[in-house]
């Protein structure tokens, strides 16, 4: 495989691990409080419970279920910031050096703007 076929082949795996996190982004965030809400305190309560509350710092005083969400946002966050990183590294690569870090961290900040500007809307 050429140079240029792995560059290409590199770009699509990470576009597409960003794009598949900006899903999961945007469907975790379309559900109502009810529903996130349901989901922590069920399958995540039980698979996550324990270690957060043994291992994880409390966030607050508003319940474990809370701050398991609040991790959760933060963990989708961090992955989102992580694949857009590789992606712009991929890309940057042939082009510039340096550049990466930036664009991952504007790419995430505008993301989570629009995100929250959708949920204002309510789409």
């Amino acid at each position: 495989m050429t140079a240029e076929r792995k560059h290409r082949a590199r770009l699509a795996l990470f576009g597409g691990m960003t794009l598949a996190v900006m899903i999961l982004i945007f469907w975790f965030s379309a559900q109502n409080g009810a529903s996130s809400r349901a989901m922590s305190e069920g399958f995540l309560k039980t698979l996550l419970g324990t270690l957060a509350e043994r291992f994880l710092p409390r966030l607050s005083g508003k319940g474990i279920d809370w701050d398991i969400r609040k991790y959760a946002h933060m963990g989708e966050y961090f992955c989102l910031g992580l694949s857009a990183f590789l992606f712009f590294s991929e890309l940057t690569r042939w082009r510039g050096k340096g550049r990466a870090a930036p664009l991952a961290l504007a790419w995430r900040v505008l993301y989570a703007c629009s995100v929250v500007v959708l949920q204002l809307f309510g789409l």
